[in-house]
């Protein structure tokens, strides 16, 4: 009996040590010091929805000086490899579907574990609908078990959950399946066959579309999630913009609670709008949001102010890249994406690394040598905004002259989710 016993704990030991060592080897989620290897682990593909265990992590192992905030529109455009940013040790900490109170959740983690001196803060119109509440979607319950600070800035304990992370990490049932899909999805991937997201090292992910995605398509898909997952949620299906004077409940308020921060702590700030493709701003005018999104930018430069008032400052850039110009109305081919591929976009919502390029060097005062992009990207102040948003309407007017029948399409898609609700 004895025997049989200590054969199976010898066998148990072996096959407990090969599932640790494959799941150490394929390092799925980035949490190991593991080699990467062509062909078998260095595209990491099944990391984009472990982002809320990924990133708290990645964060005390590099300790970065500088950091990007936002949801995967930063995650996807804004790489910490461009030239402008190469030099400033800066992560990529962006997560898909991110609010404001989870933005401000990990500044603080970020800034209990490095000397952050720099932040881009990329915001989205979607983060301050309070229908969605401050909670990530997909939320992990342990997320908060690994940030180093309590919402109220004082110490928490996050070893035993770090230390769970590892074992689980290493020896789930999950993490081998998602470590066998990592090994299995290197070829597909690289040849475009499948789509997906990848995240390097520095936080940064590459999205990319299955070759034979027709681009159509794609644009009418992301309109539908918008409709449906992020501008109209919950039980009535609603939007509510946040009041910019809410109690904690409400995304404003941790928006305001984060730029005391930055301001306070003497942090070197850049906020910055994003530039969804045209496309998505047609669907979020059909969807009658304007309105909404006209006075969304309105409060932002008046917590913006009024935080900055508060430490005698002047307030930060805030660059808004939301409108039409020559590079959010970019033609939507077609054609599948291994045809043609977008030079600026990845679908409706995300622009790509070129695009993000572009943003990069605008925000920090870098030569551009294509003339043609002069209005992409303006400071918004609050004697600017007027003459700005009025700009942006007769820009917008121009491009729904000149593509009635993507305005025609987009009218259709809304009333099939309006006829769904």
């Amino acid at each position: 009996m004895k025997r049989y016993l200590y054969q199976y704990v010898i066998c148990f030991t072996c096959l407990l040590a090969m599932v640790v060592v494959f799941n150490w080897l394929l390092n799925p989620f980035l949490l190991f010091d593991s080699p990467e290897i062509d062909g078998i682990n260095k595209l990491k593909t099944e990391i984009f929805f472990a982002n809320q265990l990924t990133k708290p992590h990645t964060i005390k192992q590099q300790k970065p000086h500088s950091i990007i905030l936002g949801t995967s529109r930063a995650g996807s455009s804004l790489n910490p490899s461009s030239p402008q940013l190469n030099a400033m040790n800066i992560y990529n900490l962006a997560t898909p579907g991110a609010s404001p109170y989870v933005i401000f959740r990990l500044y603080q983690h970020a800034m209990a574990n490095a000397e952050i001196k720099s932040v881009i803060l990329c915001i989205d119109f979607f983060m301050f609908n309070d229908a969605r509440g401050n909670k990530l979607p997909g939320y992990d319950k342990s997320f908060e078990s690994r940030l180093d600070t309590l919402v109220d800035d004082s110490p928490a304990t996050t070893w035993p959950q770090y230390l769970r992370d590892d074992i689980v990490t290493l020896t789930s049932w999950s993490t081998i399946q998602s470590s066998w899909a990592t090994l299995n999805k290197q070829k597909s991937f690289a040849s475009q066959e499948k789509g997906g997201v990848l995240q390097q090292k520095n936080g940064f992910w590459i999205q990319q579309q299955p070759k034979s995605s027709l681009y159509p398509n794609i644009f009418s898909k992301t309109a539908e999630t918008y409709f449906s997952q992020q501008w109209f949620v919950g039980d009535k299906k609603e939007f509510r913009l946040s009041p910019i004077d809410g109690d904690d409940t409400t995304t404003f308020y941790y928006f305001r609670q984060l730029l005391l921060e930055l301001y306070k702590h003497d942090i070197e700030t850049k906020i910055v709008i994003l530039p969804p493709h045209a496309y998505l701003l047609e669907a979020l005018s059909v969807a009658g949001l304007w309105d909404e999104f006209e006075e969304w930018k309105k409060r932002l430069i008046i917590i913006n102010d009024q935080q900055a008032l508060l430490f005698n400052k002047a307030p930060y850039n805030l660059w808004d890249f939301a409108g039409f110009n020559n590079i959010s109305e970019e033609p939507i081919p077609a054609s599948s994406t291994g045809d043609h591929p977008m030079q600026w976009y990845i679908d409706a919502a995300h622009p790509n690394a070129a695009a993000g390029e572009i943003v990069i060097a605008k925000i920090f005062g870098a030569p551009i040598k294509n003339s043609n992009l002069d209005n992409f990207g303006r400071q918004l102040t609050s004697e600017s905004i007027d003459a700005h948003l009025e700009q942006i309407r007769h820009e917008r007017q121009l491009y729904r002259d000149q593509h009635p029948q993507l305005l025609a399409d987009l009218k259709h898609l809304y009333q099939s989710f309006i006829n769904k609700k």
